[in-house]
């Protein structure tokens, strides 16, 4: 986590789509809501405006809670987008997910804006080795696709 430090200072901003996700990653192990809900696109569902930012942090911040953080992989990005392999388990079990995630600039800042996720076992070999068009398809057809 310390890697990301300075991205959740706000020292060094994440500049690509690539160091977003692993510092937003390491944001929900460690319980930064703040920093999590800062780094939401303004338009994203989960971002809370006015009187309620503060809940929505306080959410934010608890939301890992339960969870096991093993790692999170990042195997393709562009400037607008990255696919990831996050690694999570709840009590022992395998809660492992890829997600095609997008981003936006907003006031100078990179944001998440959306992210298409599947659950590590509705993909081949586990996602290893995956491209973007690749986990697109199996996206478009699968059932278990979450879109956010």
């Amino acid at each position: 986590m310390e890697c990301c430090r300075p991205a959740h200072t706000g020292e060094r901003p994440p500049a690509l789509p690539r160091e977003l996700v692993r510092a937003r990653y390491s944001a929900f192990a460690i319980g930064l809501g703040e920093f999590l809900h800062a780094t939401l696109a303004d338009a994203h569902p989960d971002r809370a405006h006015g009187t309620a930012v503060p809940t929505r942090i306080a959410e934010l911040s608890r939301s890992g809670r339960t969870l096991k953080y093993m790692g999170v992989v990042v195997s393709e990005a562009d400037d607008a987008r990255a696919l990831f392999l996050a690694k999570v388990f709840e009590k022992g079990k395998d809660r492992s997910f890829m997600e095609l995630s997008r981003f936006v600039v907003e006031d100078g800042t990179l944001r998440y804006a959306s992210g298409i996720l599947l659950p590590r076992t509705a993909l081949p070999n586990g996602g290893d080795a995956m491209d973007i068009a690749s986990y697109e398809a199996i996206a478009k057809e699968s059932p278990d696709v979450v879109v956010g």
